[in-house]
């Protein structure tokens, strides 16, 4: 009866572990000399990760995570970064997800309060993109 007890917890906590891993997607973007990486795992309507974009060389880079929601094909969120010059940022970013790659939004930026967003009054752009993402294996980072 112990014996199966303890089959019992160890199955249950395994099946736990295995349900709450998350799965990561790698994505890299090359605009010039400038490369950003991106990694996000999505859960329901929301997505988070991680964004760096290194320009020009590896030693000038902004680094942070991002996180938001998912509406349809589109993933909006912010964007919170330490420059390389050393201070806290945030920016709003929104990515349509496109033919297996993730398009990079730019738009007009509003702040309110401190908060920078995009002004609702422009369409965001996605035909001239500053970076396109692809997805990219795990070991290529």
């Amino acid at each position: 009866m112990l014996f199966i007890l303890f089959s019992l917890v160890v199955f249950i906590s395994c099946n736990r572990k295995n349900k709450f891993r998350e799965k990561y997607h790698y994505y890299r973007a090359i605009n010039g000399r400038d490369t950003a990486d991106l990694t996000i795992s999505k859960s329901k309507n929301y997505f988070k990760g991680e964004f760096k974009i290194f320009y020009g060389s590896k030693a000038i880079m902004d680094s942070g995570y991002v996180r938001g929601k998912i509406v349809g094909d589109t993933l909006i969120g912010n964007y919170y970064y330490i420059s390389y010059g050393g201070q806290g940022e945030s920016l709003p970013i929104t990515l349509l997800m496109r033919n297996k790659k993730l398009i990079y939004g730019s738009g007009v930026l509003t702040k309110w309060l401190g908060f920078r967003y995009f002004d609702t009054e422009i369409p965001i752009d996605f035909e001239s993109p500053k970076y396109i993402f692809e997805k990219i294996n795990e070991n290529v980072k």
